[in-house]
């Protein structure tokens, strides 16, 4: 499957899970408003969800979007805006993003 690279405004609590799914390698359903469907926060999406964030766009309204644990995967590998920001959270998420960046660690040496 593609993913394209795609951002959205994500809140703090957004990328406190998204960093506690990096570690658990479950997916995780997010909720973005009319005016977090673009941002700087990089997510990798399908063509099917990028066709729905366009389609709320146009509607003016928001959309939940599922993110896949293969799409977390995806997001560590290609590294980005969101993973530096999930990285600068602090010590409170470091845990999770050590973690995380250790089992995908073999993923990225190949």
């Amino acid at each position: 499957m593609s993913y394209v690279k795609y951002g959205v405004k994500l809140s703090a609590g957004q990328k406190e899970k998204l960093a506690r799914v990096l570690s658990n390698k479950s997916a995780i359903t997010i909720r973005l408003s009319k005016s977090d469907l673009t941002g700087s926060d990089e997510l990798m999406l399908t063509k099917t969800q990028l066709k729905r964030i366009q389609k709320a766009m146009k509607n003016k309204t928001g959309v939940d979007l599922k993110i896949s644990k293969t799409q977390i995967r995806h997001l560590v590998q290609e590294g980005g805006s969101l993973w530096s920001s999930l990285i600068t959270l602090g010590s409170r998420m470091l845990p999770y993003a050590t973690n995380a960046v250790t089992k995908a660690a073999p993923a990225l040496a190949t």
